[in-house]
């Protein structure tokens, strides 16, 4: 039996990058960027004004002060999106958010910050509306001024190779100009559930008989890898059969990660790994010191597929798709290792057995603001409400046999993917 930090090193040196693809910009959310995404534009493209009001010359308002306002003709206006073709300007003209600032000018005085303003009645919309402003006191160069490139510059990385693409990168992408860029599409997946007691909810089969149980992993599967962006299905249910699950992997699929719930144990039905080894596959590791999830199966097939036999226990089924399947697929799409927030456990712990121990937790922040985390009491690996109430898993290392109240651990979060990965 190997320990827990073998089977990532196993996993992870297994991994062969998923190839790029050029995508569409506005098809990327929630996809990991293969290629090094550089800005197309500065942004802004121009020095703008960052308020309505008035552009001016800072140093020619040097002498406003209350005691002695200081009076400017306003010649011009120019709104946001005008094109500017003029070439001469008096003292100030007006102008609205977002509209490019003349060279002649170097600072925006804002609406509120005038003391008085002369309009002109009788004109068209089109045209200058006030005749003069009055100061008391002095703007400042760059004043309420969006300098070109302040923001983003030309040719500057907006995301690195392994980012994961979310909301704030789309619009930093779409403001820069960038229309298209590579990424690595999710890896599919397929799901294999074992046991001849395990029935599938909603199917015409499904009426339970005394003994049988609902496929609970499935859908917990499924719905976690959706939630993360990766396509997954249900390819069979095998029961106990031997040669159907053969058959079943055997049939042509887009899936290049294959998972299995049940059948790897030590039982008289537990299949899987026999199996495995009759279709010619590789097994990298069956069996890893780590608690739940001890017979969690890793192997790779004949044409390259990944495969993993994780136990039935839904725990243990979730601890696999956590802590193992997850690193396959960041490896496989260019990604940094998963990192563990730190977190002050609330109550002494005391381990139970060997290996290392990944907890059932609730983390919260306390009233200073010290992120906090509870172990719940039952740390079962059959019970399915715990997923209800669970917030994450604090690891235990195989170093360590006991906890203090107020010792820091490492949590991780139930969400496969967060948006700081």
């Amino acid at each position: 039996m190997i320990s827990f930090n073998q089977g990532i090193e196993l996993i992870r040196n297994q991994a062969k990058l998923v190839m790029p693809v050029r995508i569409k910009t506005e098809d990327s959310l929630a996809m990991v960027c293969a290629q090094p995404v550089l800005a197309q534009r500065n942004l802004p493209a121009f020095n703008s004004a960052a308020m309505d009001g008035f552009a001016v010359c800072a140093n020619q308002t040097l002498l406003a002060t209350p005691d002695s306002p200081l009076n400017l003709p306003v010649s011009h206006r120019i709104d946001a999106g005008a094109l500017t073709t003029e070439r001469e300007f008096g003292p100030s003209v007006e102008i609205t958010t977002g509209a490019v600032v003349p060279d002649a000018f170097d600072a925006v005085i804002a609406y509120e910050q005038v003391h008085h303003i002369e309009r002109v009645a009788g004109l068209s919309q089109s045209s200058p509306s006030i005749k003069s402003i009055e100061l008391r006191s002095a703007a400042y160069p760059h004043q309420n001024i969006r300098l070109q490139g302040e923001d983003l510059k030309l040719g500057s990385v907006l995301l690195e190779p392994g980012t994961r693409i979310h909301a704030g990168h789309m619009a930093a992408m779409a403001a820069s100009g960038v229309s298209e860029l590579y990424v690595r599409p999710m890896p599919a997946v397929d799901i294999f559930s074992t046991g001849a007691e395990v029935k599938t909810l909603g199917t015409k089969d499904a009426a339970l008989h005394c003994g049988e149980i609902y496929d609970s992993n499935t859908p917990y599967l499924l719905t976690e890898m959706k939630a993360a962006g990766i396509k997954a299905r249900h390819a069979a249910s095998v029961g106990d059969d031997p040669d159907a699950f053969a058959e079943r992997i055997k049939q042509p699929s887009e899936a290049t990660i294959l998972i299995s719930t049940g059948g790897v144990s030590q039982g008289p039905r537990d299949f899987i790994a026999e199996a495995l080894t009759k279709l010619g596959a590789r097994i990298l590791f069956h069996g890893v010191a780590i608690k739940p999830g001890k017979p969690v199966l890793f192997a790779v097939l004949p044409d390259g597929r990944y495969f993993f036999g994780l136990p039935g226990n839904p725990i243990a089924t979730a601890m696999g798709l956590r802590f193992f399947v997850m690193p396959l697929i960041r490896q496989m799409l260019g990604m940094a290792a998963d990192i563990p927030t730190k977190a002050l456990i609330t109550e002494p712990y005391l381990k139970k057995g060997t290996g290392a121990q990944l907890l059932k937790a609730r983390r919260f922040v306390d009233t200073q603001g010290i992120s906090r985390t509870t172990l719940l009491n039952d740390q079962s690996a059959f019970s399915v409400s715990s997923l209800m109430t669970m917030t994450g898993w604090v690891m235990v290392p195989d170093t360590i046999n006991a906890l203090p109240t107020n010792a820091a651990v490492d949590y991780f979060g139930m969400e496969l993917m967060c948006r700081d990965t």
